[in-house]
């Protein structure tokens, strides 16, 4: 279900576990036949159990088409170092890439974003510009 190296275990959000226990308790067949998968998830997100992924914005339906969903995930080792950080990013940017090149059109778009990212690149830099510091200081002298 989720990737243990990248992911926490257990810390994987996703309207669909929410939408199953839904069908569940409301007597429902999960999976969801094909032809009828947005109108459920549309049934899904006006139910009250639904209204959380509405109101964060974290499902999106327009016109009859399921246009968005949000999966919340929270990582592992997203504290550290650039050279600890780096090659988790590399792995969720690989992740993204091959899911979207094997991934149908109308959902090939996936991306994934992380606040540990920006953080990541600003220890850089500001390492980087530290050191610099320290040699133009040491060059003043």
């Amino acid at each position: 279900r989720s990737n243990t190296r990248l992911v926490r275990d257990g810390f994987v959000k996703c309207f669909i576990d929410d939408m199953r226990l839904w069908l569940e308790d409301n007597d429902r067949e999960f999976p969801v036949e094909s032809e009828s998968f947005v109108g459920t998830v549309q049934e899904f997100l006006d139910a009250p159990e639904g209204d959380s992924y509405v109101t964060k914005r974290l499902v999106g339906i327009w016109d009859q088409r399921l246009q968005y969903v949000s999966i919340r995930a929270i990582s592992q080792g997203t504290v550290g170092s650039y050279s600890e950080m780096h090659p988790l990013w590399r792995e969720w940017e690989d992740l993204m890439e091959e899911f979207n090149k094997n991934s149908p059109v109308g959902i090939k778009n996936g991306f994934e974003s992380s606040f540990s990212w920006q953080l990541m690149v600003t220890k850089r830099a500001l390492l980087r510009n530290a050191f610099e510091g320290m040699v133009i200081a040491g060059e003043c002298h």
